[in-house]
């Protein structure tokens, strides 16, 4: 489903790519309980893909059910790869009044901060880090929180 809905968001302006999205993201919803058994780039491709159609409501719900499966996850984030983290802070980023979202963008922060290997991701990975940051500017995780961790 993941890499469906991948190749849907390639054309957000269309009628049929956003009902097939929503009904994916739908679908994720009803599944929500069993998000832990999606892999790192599955939660990535969803919340990145659905991403592009942030008024529709089942693809907000959709993404904050997986944020909170991002949260669950955080002392993991080390599994996800670069493009990954930017991708799912990328995705968050489109609802800066969810509080799950939020959450999950301070767990990325602080997994990016503790890694301290900026020179690992491509330049639009990190520009969509910034960008995504951006949104929550008060909610930097501190340096101590995230040398802690792990």
């Amino acid at each position: 489903m993941a890499k469906l809905v991948n190749g849907f968001s390639k054309w957000p302006e269309e009628l049929a790519a956003r009902q097939a999205a929503v009904a994916i993201a739908s679908e994720v919803l009803r599944r929500a309980a069993r998000l832990s058994n999606y892999t790192q780039q599955d939660l990535a491709n969803f919340v990145n893909s659905f991403s592009k159609w942030p008024k529709q409501t089942p693809c907000r719900q959709a993404t904050v059910a997986i944020a909170g499966e991002v949260v669950r996850r955080a002392a993991r984030l080390s599994g996800f790869t670069q493009q990954d983290l930017a991708n799912l802070a990328n995705g968050f980023s489109k609802w800066p009044e969810e509080a799950r979202c939020r959450q999950a963008i301070v767990a990325i922060a602080s997994e990016v901060l503790r890694a301290a290997r900026l020179s690992d991701y491509t330049q639009q990975d990190l520009a969509n880090l910034v960008n995504s940051f951006s949104k929550w500017p008060k909610e930097a995780p501190s340096p101590n929180h995230s040398r802690n961790r792990g």
